[in-house]
């Protein structure tokens, strides 16, 4: 594939490099020369249009989409600049044609351009009914201004020269080629490293063409010679671009639409096996407990004296709570994976929130006489989901207990860096190793290790705190280290720098 690949590079230069040669021994007959440069640059004009046309549904970026079928009428305008050009005899009574004609293809041509960045900028698909409509009257305003109604400004006058008007025009479409630059290099992300420079390249032919044309004595000297080379290569240029856009990334687009189907159903089947190995073991287990609980006091509780009925009340709490945040849990992963739930960012106080997310988990740090303390400034805000963030701290808290030795210190400080908000929930358990820490952050599920105190899980619980992390703009970090206890840190956008 490679060899055939560079073999159709290599004949695209050969042919090319002929090209461009034959146009030099042309230059002895400037009319067949410029004739043949023109028509170069009009069936590449029209190639661009064909290829965007049949291929528009298929073509991402809405910026060639958009230049792609603008270029149709770039290609009529050069063609009647051919036809007007003296010595041609199609138009006679009037030696001002050619040049009137130049001077329009070029400013629609800049301006094209130009103006395809507000796809880009506004996020918009281009309509193509309506470029076109628009199109055809900017160029039938054009042509009725120079060949009927005579007003368009004359740029060229025989044994004279260039006209200020069209000098001052040529240093304008340089000034707005010089504007596309600077957009193509602030929505290179839109291209693609090497559609950009392609591009780049194509608008500083441009430039340099227009450059050539501004110079110009008469209409047959070198200088207009060099700037039909530098038009020749530029339009090639964005021809290429339409090419590899139009052409050969519709295949791409359509198998990596395929691939990105494939990965989204593997990941939903992976969802619902996942779903259905939880309930069935994991949700099974404890209602079982609970069930058979209950039954056994409703049925039997004559038998129990008061401090036995209060060790399996106490057991029956724990194993109540224990499913409910179960059930929690798996609802808040399922909705993220099914992409259920939608979060509203908006302006909040973490130290609020952390104070409401841990209200319910008092009983777990009683029952190992843990101590919690939160450490932070209520004022400062971030930006994020309150919701998702209270579901954040109750599990990286109730990890924290899980993990930590009876008798411990748990701290949630909440310290401003600025631009972002970190959160740190700090325990001084058992602590992993870096394999542990680099699996946690990087698996989609994973196993739960037993607590300090035999407490058993789903593994839920971080991938629910990693993906509503990553929902809200921020990022985690995990600081641990074997048997000296974890801190893990959130860092979220500040509010008075969103």
């Amino acid at each position: 594939m490679n060899w055939v690949k560079n073999n159709n590079k290599r004949f695209s230069i050969i042919m090319y490099a002929a090209l461009l040669l034959s146009l030099y021994l042309m230059t002895s007959n400037f009319l067949l020369f410029h004739a043949y440069a023109e028509g170069f640059s009009i069936v590449i004009a029209l190639l661009m249009f064909v290829l965007t046309w049949n291929a528009r549904r298929y073509i991402d970026n809405q910026y060639l989409h958009f230049i792609g079928l603008a270029y149709l009428f770039v290609a009529h305008i050069d063609f009647l600049h051919i036809l007007g050009y003296t010595g041609m005899n199609v138009f006679s009574g009037y030696d001002y044609y050619a040049n009137q004609l130049w001077v329009l293809g070029r400013y629609m041509e800049s301006l094209t351009l130009l103006a395809g960045f507000y796809f880009l900028y506004k996020q918009k698909k281009c309509n193509d009914y309506l470029v076109l409509a628009v199109y055809t009257v900017i160029s039938a305003l054009g042509i009725l201004a120079i060949f009927v109604w005579k007003i368009f400004p004359i740029a060229f006058v025989g044994g004279v020269g260039q006209t200020p008007f069209k000098i001052i025009s040529g240093y304008i479409v340089m000034g707005i080629l010089v504007l596309v630059l600077l957009g193509l290099n602030r929505y290179r992300e839109h291209f693609g490293p090497h559609l950009y420079r392609i591009i780049s390249l194509s608008v500083v032919m441009t430039i340099f063409s227009e450059l050539l044309f501004t110079f110009y004595i008469n209409n047959y000297g070198i200088s207009n010679v060099m700037g039909h080379y530098f038009k020749i290569i530029s339009f090639y240029l964005i021809y290429k671009s339409i090419v590899e856009k139009g052409i050969r990334e519709p295949y791409d687009v359509i198998f990596r639409r395929l691939e990105n189907n494939r990965k989204q159903l593997a990941k939903a089947n992976e969802t619902k096996m996942m779903l259905f190995s939880i309930i069935g073991h994991d949700l099974r287990s404890p209602f079982n407990s609970l069930l058979g609980t209950v039954e056994m006091l409703s049925e039997e509780s004559d038998v129990f004296d008061p401090e036995e009925q209060k060790e399996y009340f106490k057991a029956l709490s724990k194993t109540t709570k224990e499913t409910y945040n179960l059930v929690h849990n798996l609802l808040d992963w399922a909705s993220v994976n099914m992409d259920i739930l939608k979060l509203e960012l908006r302006k909040i106080s973490p130290v609020e929130t952390i104070n409401e997310a841990v209200l319910g988990l008092k009983g777990m740090l009683d029952k190992k006489s843990l101590q919690l303390k939160i450490i932070g400034d209520p004022q400062l805000t971030i930006q994020a989901d309150t919701r998702s963030l209270e579901t954040i701290i109750r599990n990286l808290v109730s990890n924290a207990i899980k993990y930590s030795h009876a008798g411990g210190i748990i701290s949630i400080r909440v310290i401003d860096l600025q631009e972002e908000i970190s959160i740190q929930v700090e325990d001084q358990g058992q602590g992993m190793t870096p394999e542990q820490a680099k699996k946690l952050m990087v698996s989609d599920i994973n196993e739960s290790t037993p607590g300090t105190a035999n407490e058993t899980g789903t593994g839920l619980g971080f991938n629910i705190v990693r993906e509503f992390v990553e929902l809200n703009q921020g990022r985690l970090e995990i600081d641990s280290e074997k048997g000296r206890g974890t801190t893990i840190k959130l860092f979220f956008k500040s509010s008075h720098s969103a």
